[in-house]
């Protein structure tokens, strides 16, 4: 309420002594008496009618910019009388186009009016069919494909899908807006896709790169053809779902819902269960069951070896079978009081989705199940464990280490129906499979606790002032072991020893230019492991080393950019219309980082969304190419790699010929020459 006067104001409190009416907006309004949307044809049209009624004068505004649209009049006065604008809107040879127009009398009495035109080149995509799309490879023009889905994937690591037409088949992985839809896709769905070409070289594959979906049609549920075992394994059907009915035998995982279903005809592996969480825990062996899934050849990267599964199945029905046997929670996740696998699962499951236990707790069970078992390759070990050794009541362990965090080394370290006892945090992934997560270790196998060789440092680089001193460091280890330096300035004690125990390293004064450099490398048996020192130069007060860093959000937004005002980057990737949240170096393109002049890189940290030699990671064959006379060292610490740099280099480069790097944090240490 405006008040004008303190005679006004009076008359108001007085107004509120004898009533409590809500306040008036005395605000000239603004009404709409046609259309608030116009749509007009790719032709164009002369005389488009908009009208209105308008207590108080008025002005149209949003045609500053806006050369196809003419309007008869830009303004006018008020009145209770309905006013009309005619609008003149030119033919559109061009893309869909739209302009919104305001009728604006003040802040609170105005009305929009969007006038949208279609034109002859539609939105500029065009539709064409899959085969045409692996015809053109075209990776910088959009297009838009359809067809039905199947190979469904929905891990973390891999997500998305196989597009099919009646032309041809091309895969989607990694759809921009998949979160958007992930939950409601199942095989025999069409989609309408955009996107560009990509080929993914280590797959030999042609791509759709970043495909956003842009609608989705769900299967007819009503279609669905019932099969037995022999027709749906014949068929081989990737893009169909079919109904199965049969016993269920093998070996059951409660978590996944994962068995083997057989019929007079054969037997099949059900792998992905999407409505495994109301299931999974009824499921028995001796059951009869009956579900809706597709069919997919899986194939172990390991050994090369296919297997026919189903996947993508819904549950419809069970009944009959053993009693699912289990045992009683017990425990309190001690070493003394592990928890019982029962346990285990009760606790995790009262976890959030993809939550961790505050805490490291001890875990005790039968090795049910050897999954992918003891992975030499990477030193770890993924399996399943129950209370009684069957397969019902299972739990999840992934990707365990062996004792005191070290990698395996032998395939045989322990096998199906061996009791262990583990050590890790509980994760209740996804909110439907608990497990003991990634990282946790194992403690004893049949009561013994056998630990490995084992030796790590407190560190593997330090900076030092120009001066002379000393600086330490710790080794931790179960073995003997040996330390030496390769530069003779820098002398360490003890040179030997055994066990836990802190190395001093001391140098002399550097009375130079050049950064002074040792590498300081420590052997307990087969284990060997370096710290890298660097001296700064001559008459330096302080370290000498200075740091530029910028963390994601300003590398998302900026594919080139400066660090600080001697550190700069350059990144020859080409995102095209790809909304980033990191930096990112596509397959086979370069990140190059310079020093201004009179400056030296002495290390480079990348952050990543990924560990060691993964997609999205660092990898250790990636040797980034220096200035000559400099070398370099990478170390990578789960998701951090660290590039350490021995002599001067102004400039760095590395090529991402592996896969593409994602960085979320770049940190580049420099000095002045």
């Amino acid at each position: 309420m405006k008040i004008k006067s303190l005679f006004w104001g009076s008359l108001a409190l007085l107004g509120l002594a004898v009533s409590c009416q809500e306040p008036v907006n005395t605000e000239p309004a603004v009404i709409l008496t046609s259309d608030a949307v116009v749509n007009v044809g790719a032709e164009g049209a002369d005389a488009v009618a908009v009208t209105f009624t308008s207590a108080t004068a008025w002005e149209l505004r949003g045609l500053d910019d806006c050369d196809w649209l003419v309007a008869d009049k830009l303004n006018g006065k008020g009145s209770a009388d309905e006013q009309k604008l005619t609008l003149s809107i030119s033919p559109n040879p061009e893309g869909n186009r739209e302009v919104s127009l305001t009728i604006y009398a003040s802040p609170l009495a105005k009305k929009t009016v969007t006038v949208q035109q279609t034109g002859e080149k539609g939105d500029g995509v065009a539709d064409i069919t899959i085969a045409e799309f692996l015809e053109l490879k075209s990776t910088t023009q959009s297009y838009r494909l359809g067809g039905v889905i199947g190979d469904i994937a929905t891990s973390t690591s891999y997500y998305g899908f196989t597009l099919k037409d009646e032309t041809g088949e091309v895969s989607c992985p990694f759809p921009a807006n998949w979160d958007s839809y992930s939950a409601a896709l199942h095989t025999g769905d069409r989609v309408i896709v955009e996107g560009v070409y990509s080929y993914y070289e280590s797959k030999n594959q042609d791509q759709v790169k970043n495909a956003n979906i842009l609608s989705h049609t769900p299967a007819d549920a009503s279609s669905v053809t019932s099969l037995t075992v022999s027709e749906f394994l014949a068929k081989a059907d990737k893009f169909s779902r079919y109904r199965l009915t049969g016993t269920v035998s093998g070996t059951v995982n409660a978590t996944y819902c994962s068995f083997d279903l057989k019929d007079e005809t054969g037997t099949v592996k059900v792998y992905t269960v999407n409505n495994a969480s109301e299931w999974g825990s009824k499921i028995a062996v001796g059951g009869k069951v009956t579900l809706v899934g597709a069919y997919t050849l899986y194939t172990n990267s390991n050994t090369g070896s296919t297997t026919p599964e189903v996947v993508d199945a819904d549950i419809e029905s069970f009944e009959g079978g053993a009693e699912v046997p289990g045992a009683d929670p017990v425990g309190e996740g001690t070493k003394e009081s592990p928890y019982n696998v029962a346990k285990a699962i009760a606790v995790t499951q009262a976890l959030a989705a993809d939550a961790y236990s505050e805490t490291e707790v001890y875990v005790e069970g039968i090795v049910s199940d050897m999954g992918t078992g003891i992975d030499l390759n990477f030193g770890n070990a993924t399996f399943y464990i129950s209370d009684d050794g069957e397969t019902a009541n299972q739990f999840y362990i992934y990707r365990l280490l062996d004792v005191g965090g070290a990698k395996f080394t032998d395939v045989n370290r322990f096998k199906k129906g061996d009791k262990v006892l583990l050590y890790g945090k509980l994760q209740n992934y996804k909110g439907n499979t608990p497990e003991l997560a990634q990282g946790s270790q194992l403690v004893a196998v049949n009561g013994s606790e056998a630990v490995p060789d084992y030796m790590n440092l407190s560190t593997d680089a330090l900076a030092v002032k120009s001066a002379a001193g000393s600086v330490s460091f710790n080794i931790s280890s179960n073995m003997a072991w040996t330390v030496s330096s390769d530069n003779a300035e820098f002398s360490v004690s003890p040179a030997s020893g055994s066990g836990d125990a802190s190395v001093n390293v001391s140098y002399g004064e550097n009375t130079t230019q050049s950064e002074r450099v040792a590498v300081i490398t420590v052997v307990a048996g087969e284990i060997s492991k370096t710290v890298t020192i660097r001296q700064a130069v001559a008459g330096s007060t302080e370290d000498n080393l200075l740091v530029a860093e910028q963390g994601k959000d300003y590398l998302a937004a900026n594919k080139d950019g400066k660090l600080d005002d001697v550190i700069s980057y350059t990144n020859s990737t080409d995102y095209g219309t790809t909304v980033v949240t990191e930096l990112r170096v596509y397959k086979n393109m370069t990140l190059g980082i310079t020093a201004a002049e009179g400056y030296s890189i002495a290390s480079v940290e990348l952050t990543c969304t990924a560990g060691a030699n993964k997609k999205q990671g660092y990898y250790d064959s990636y040797i980034p190419t220096l200035d000559s006379g400099a070398s370099a060292t990478v170390s990578i610490n789960g998701m951090v790699a660290t590039i350490d740099i021995t002599g001067n280099t102004s400039s760095f480069s590395v090529v991402a010929d592996q896969n593409q790097i994602r960085i979320t944090n770049m940190k580049v240490t420099y000095f002045k020459k």
